[in-house]
């Protein structure tokens, strides 16, 4: 990742960590949450593609690696899995948290109707 992308990428995950904080959630969500976005690794220490990195507009950008490279670069792409696997984790919990506050706000208007 060249070098302006990566604060873009800092600040993007902070304001989706900001986010994930103002939502209000229901039963052990929070508690969920919490700990996926502990998990989640260090954002200066990761790195996106494979040992043959693809980027979009499938441009190939060969990077040769001495062999004492490879395990970090190893390290940094599985951070990177990591973080998109830990991020769709979060969302799917934000999401099932909004049709819950849905739910019950359509419950209630309903009941106000009635009463």
């Amino acid at each position: 990742m060249n070098v302006p992308e990566r604060p873009r990428l800092e600040k993007f995950l902070l304001l989706i960590g900001h986010y994930i904080s103002f939502i209000k959630m229901k039963h052990h969500t929070p508690n969920q949450r919490d700990r996926l976005v502990r998990d989640l690794p260090d954002l200066g220490d990761i790195l996106r593609g494979s040992l043959l990195v693809t980027y979009p507009g499938r441009r190939i950008r060969h990077i040769s690696l001495r062999s004492q490279q490879v395990p970090e670069v190893r390290r940094q792409l599985e951070n990177f899995q990591r973080l998109k696997a830990g991020l769709e984790q979060i969302c799917d919990l934000n999401q099932k948290a909004l049709r819950t506050n849905v739910a019950d706000m359509k419950s209630k208007s309903g009941r106000r109707n009635r009463d």
